[in-house]
C-alpha cells in the first residue's frame, strides 16, 4: 500500500490544480473521485484569469488553450430552480473587464478535456 502525505477528495479542477501545486512542491498526494468518469450533467466549464494564472505557472496555459474548441465562449452565469426551469436569468459575464487587473484572460474547458 502506497503512503501519502496528502489526500485531496475531488477531482474537479480544483482537486487537480491542488494535486499539481503538491507535486511541484515535492508533496506525495492522492486524488480520489466518487465517479469513475465525467458526469452526465454539464459542469460549469469557466476558468478564471487568476487560475490561468496559476496553469500558466506550471507549464499548464497553453494545454487548456489547446483544447478550447471555436464554439466555447467564456459564458455567463445563469440562475433557475432545476436544470428543466424555463425561467432563466443571466447574470452575465464572472469576469467581463479583468484586464487591469490579470495579464492572463478567462478560458473555458469541459470536463472531458
Amino acid at each position: 500500500m502506497q503512503r501519502v502525505a496528502v489526500v485531496i477528495v475531488g477531482g474537479s479542477l480544483n482537486g487537480f490544480i491542488a494535486a499539481v501545486l503538491l507535486s511541484q512542491l515535492g508533496g506525495r498526494c492522492l486524488v480520489v473521485e466518487r465517479n469513475p468518469a465525467t458526469t452526465v450533467q454539464y459542469k460549469f466549464a469557466g476558468i478564471s484569469p487568476r487560475s490561468m494564472e496559476i496553469y500558466r505557472g506550471v507549464g499548464l496555459e497553453d494545454a487548456i488553450r489547446a483544447h478550447r474548441r471555436g464554439d466555447q465562449k467564456s459564458g455567463q452565469i445563469a440562475r433557475a430552480r432545476n436544470l428543466s426551469d424555463p425561467a432563466v436569468e443571466f447574470l452575465g459575464k464572472p469576469w467581463s473587464d479583468t484586464d487591469d487587473l490579470s495579464a492572463a484572460t478567462a478560458e473555458t474547458c469541459h470536463q472531458n478535456r
